[in-house]
């Protein structure tokens, strides 16, 4: 498998090449565009996580956020009981608002949900527009940015697990059966994912996940 490590050798040390009139930084930008895509790809390719649930936590979110901190109440969206407290709208909060700070900026963004919740999707869009709450702008908007979180960061967990990277050297023999099954599942998915999504053949899928990892892209980028 050619990398871009092997492209960038070539032309900064290949004399035949000289002749070939290439703008200063082009390689350097080339091989940024390259490093970029190809976390893109593993990071979508390793993604899972059950939209179901994640639809009812943002509809037990639009429900609780009706009450104040300190009450239980079931969910009439979901029908779960919910224990709405502090904590529970910084367990949501500090996923879907990450890049909210403070306390009071979290309960800022709240009401401002609250208001839209109340003024428009409840009022308008499901009393006299007659649509569901998963059909609001509200929920859509919620659902998008909460999935495009979680997948953003769905590679976060591994970055500095050696066994990852071991488990993905071992994949395809006999010593893979030795890791827990959560590992096991998520680089199968992965290496699934990125030769039916991408066209990588296994190897191929096998090299790219170690090339994210050894050039630590998650945090580059």
């Amino acid at each position: 498998m050619i990398t871009m490590d092997m492209v960038k050798e070539f032309f900064s040390k290949d004399k035949s090449s000289k002749h070939i009139n290439i703008p200063t930084g082009f390689i350097d930008s080339l091989i940024d565009m390259y490093d970029y895509n190809v976390l893109q790809e593993v990071k979508e390719a390793i993604y899972y996580y059950n939209e179901s649930q994640l639809s009812k936590e943002i509809l037990d979110y639009l429900f609780a956020i009706n009450f104040e901190p300190g009450t239980n109440k079931k969910s009439e969206y979901t029908g779960n009981i919910l224990n709405i407290s502090e904590d529970y709208f910084r367990g949501f909060e500090s996923i879907f608002l990450n890049d909210v700070n403070t306390v009071e900026q979290q309960q800022n963004v709240r009401k401002e949900i609250h208001s839209e919740y109340i003024s428009k999707a409840l009022s308008q869009e499901m009393q006299v527009d007659g649509k569901k709450i998963t059909e609001t702008e509200l929920y859509l908007r919620l659902f998008d940015k909460y999935t495009q979180i979680l997948k953003e960061n769905s590679l976060a967990p591994y970055t500095n697990n050696e066994n990852f990277r071991r488990a993905i050297l071992d994949y395809g023999t006999k010593n893979f059966k030795a890791y827990d099954n959560k590992l096991r599942r998520d680089i199968k998915l992965m290496l699934t994912n990125l030769c039916k999504k991408f066209s990588y053949t296994k190897e191929g899928a096998r090299q790219i996940s170690l090339y994210v990892l050894d050039k630590k892209l998650q945090k580059k980028y």
